[in-house]
């Protein structure tokens, strides 16, 4: 298990990086090594800067990134939505997948969303088809 050096809330800086990111888990090439891509199951870009930049935008919105070396390691979108915090964009780029990152930025965000939006519960939705994904 490697360490994380900090999270911290996203701004407007990091979004390139974040879209670049997440792309690359889970939108590589078909065939990809890492666990996490859907390249097989749906084509295009999974997000932008554009769709990024909606999403800090918004009010009860917030996406956290992981930094380890000074590089984007991770990151997770939560999302506030009635008595509900959404989980979303949870990515760890795939040269540190299967390295506990996934799970301490997980138990991060969800710490994070109850000191910041009080919910009674999370939810993730993923592709039925990624079992793997549900089982995480």
């Amino acid at each position: 298990m490697i360490n994380i050096d900090r999270f911290q809330v996203a701004c407007t800086a990091d979004l390139a990086q974040i879209a670049s990111m997440v792309n690359l888990a889970y939108r590589p090439e078909s065939g990809s090594s890492a666990w996490t891509h859907e390249s097989d199951l749906v084509d295009g870009c999974r997000t932008n800067f554009d769709f990024l930049s909606e999403l800090i935008s918004k009010s009860d919105s917030t996406i956290i990134i992981g930094i380890r070396n000074n590089s984007l390691v991770a990151c997770i979108h939560l999302e506030k939505e009635g008595r509900q915090c959404h989980l979303g964009l949870f990515a760890v780029h795939p040269n540190f997948q299967g390295q506990g990152i996934g799970k301490k930025l997980l138990v991060f965000a969800e710490q994070f969303a109850q000191k910041q939006y009080h919910p009674e519960n999370f939810v993730m939705t993923v592709l039925s088809a990624r079992q793997e994904l549900i089982e995480f």
